[in-house]
């Protein structure tokens, strides 16, 4: 595809596919993108931005990410919510003819599908067959998850794990004791494995305002001595930048809960 200062609506689609897919890593995206057209790293990093910021502001509008967004990218981005598979096949052939092979392409698959609705799911039961039943979905969840993953540069804030699969937005404050823009503020959420999320989330590990990491002693019960060294004591500190900083007042609420169930809090 010839180089254009300008990105082109193609161009755009292919970024777009690569940015709402789970699959891959995001180093892994970059250099598609590159090969694909021509563009640099730099160049390329600044698109995933501009459609994270596009994602940002449709979750909250109060909230800015930055300015002077293209006007295709949101019709790219609109294109995809309206059409997600054909967009998505479009893609997929447009990286063919630019001799760039992708691997799965499809929306993310989570549970908290944006929606504005209830509605009815079936869920699976053993030994086997199904239930209907129906649940809240919160709204804005995988907008916010894309977000976040993007403003951690991809990666896990403790592990650096990058597999955009196996990474989470993990909520500092919990989603049922938030009000509506604190359930999408950016800075009350970590990106974070799904193993420390769950830790997280359970409140066996917290993180004070000076990025420090603090387990619950029973972990080193419950999950033992290998666990613990490779997958807790090694890691020490989160990893954050100025986009995707923890606010202190959240933290401060994991902190007590923290302490209310496992003690006190040692520096």
């Amino acid at each position: 595809m010839p180089r254009n200062p300008n990105w082109t609506e193609d161009e755009i689609t292919m970024a777009c596919a690569l940015y709402l897919s789970p699959c891959g890593k995001r180093k892994d995206d970059i250099e598609r993108m590159m090969s694909a057209t021509g563009r640099p790293y730099k160049g390329v990093t600044a698109k995933w931005d501009n459609l994270s910021s596009i994602d940002f502001k449709r979750i909250n509008s109060e909230k800015k990410g930055l300015e002077h967004t293209s006007k295709l990218d949101k019709v790219v981005l609109d294109k995809f919510e309206a059409d997600p598979r054909g967009m998505f096949e479009t893609a997929r052939r447009l990286f063919e003819a630019n001799g760039v092979t992708v691997g799965e392409l499809d929306l993310e698959s989570n549970e908290y599908r944006e929606s504005e609705i209830l509605g009815e799911i079936e869920t699976l039961i053993p030994p086997g067959g199904y239930r209907e039943t129906v649940a809240n979905v919160r709204k804005g969840q995988d907008v916010l998850r894309r977000v976040v993953i993007n403003a951690a540069k991809g990666e896990c804030c403790v592990t650096k794990i990058s597999q955009k699969e196996l990474l989470v937005a993990s909520h500092i404050k919990p989603w049922s004791a938030c009000t509506p823009e604190e359930m999408t503020d950016i800075h009350n959420v970590l990106c974070l494995n799904r193993f420390h999320d769950a830790l997280f989330d359970k409140h066996l590990m917290t993180v004070t305002v000076d990025d420090r990491i603090h387990y619950a002693g029973v972990l080193e019960e419950t999950l033992g001595e290998g666990i613990c060294e490779s997958m807790l004591h090694k890691y020490g500190k989160i990893s954050v930048n100025s986009r995707n900083r923890p606010s202190e007042e959240f933290l401060e609420v994991h902190n007590r809960e923290f302490e209310r169930k496992f003690g006190r809090i040692v520096a």
